[in-house]
């Protein structure tokens, strides 16, 4: 029986949408050369780039995605220019370990 893993994906900002797409196509390549699995994606906006556009650095939604997948998917996070009103990087990546309780 083939099992399957459900992937949180956040693409990130600056150079992370554009090395996500090809991982994704590469752990698609080999769950279907394995024949042992498969992989369901789900994006999960976040980052500072989506707040610059929404003012939500890592939505309640994007935030669920992570809690009910198998694993998650993370990509380069943060852009130098966009910060918080009192000057801190966004980065959602730290409240994802945080609040996930994860170190790896």
């Amino acid at each position: 029986m083939t099992q399957n893993f459900d992937i949180a994906v956040f693409h990130g900002d600056g150079i992370g949408p554009e090395i996500m797409m090809p991982t994704v196509q590469i752990l698609r390549r080999m769950a279907a050369a394995s024949g042992a699995y498969t992989l369901s994606f789900t994006d999960a906006p976040a980052g500072a780039a989506h707040y610059a556009k929404t003012g939500d650095a890592l939505p309640d939604a994007s935030m669920d995605i992570a809690r009910s997948s198998d694993a998650i998917l993370l990509s380069a996070m943060g852009l130098p220019d966009v910060r918080y009103d009192d000057g801190t990087e966004i980065s959602p990546q730290i409240d994802l370990r945080k609040t996930l309780t994860l170190f790896a």
